[in-house]
């Protein structure tokens, strides 16, 4: 890592709302929005207006604060960690617009 460059956080803890207008976002958040990973395996994105798709194997809500990404599970998901990964991180992140911000990640 290179003097100057943020780390970007990643929090699994915090349980995110199910909002669907930027109106209800609540203030603390910059972003938020919705991903999954669909029955194909492939990750789709949305942001806060969006609906998972019907073909959705795994649903997730996401959040922006600072240099935090929340992450949490739709509806009550045991074990829903193991679906997120390195992987799932940086696309989130790249599909978000945070590799510019920050090129590093770790989960805390």
């Amino acid at each position: 890592m290179h003097a100057g460059e943020q780390v970007l956080l990643v929090d699994l803890e915090r349980s995110l709302p199910d909002v669907d207008s930027y109106d209800s976002v609540p203030a603390e958040y910059e972003r938020y929005g919705r991903c999954a990973i669909l029955r194909n395996g492939a990750f789709w994105f949305g942001e806060v207006n969006s609906s998972h798709p019907p073909s959705t194997q795994e649903g997730f809500y996401w959040a922006v604060g600072g240099n935090v990404l929340y992450i949490s599970p739709r509806g009550a998901r045991y074990r829903f960690q193991e679906h997120v990964n390195e992987e799932f991180i940086r696309n989130l992140a790249r599909k978000i617009g945070l590799k510019r911000r920050c090129r590093y990640f770790r989960i805390r």
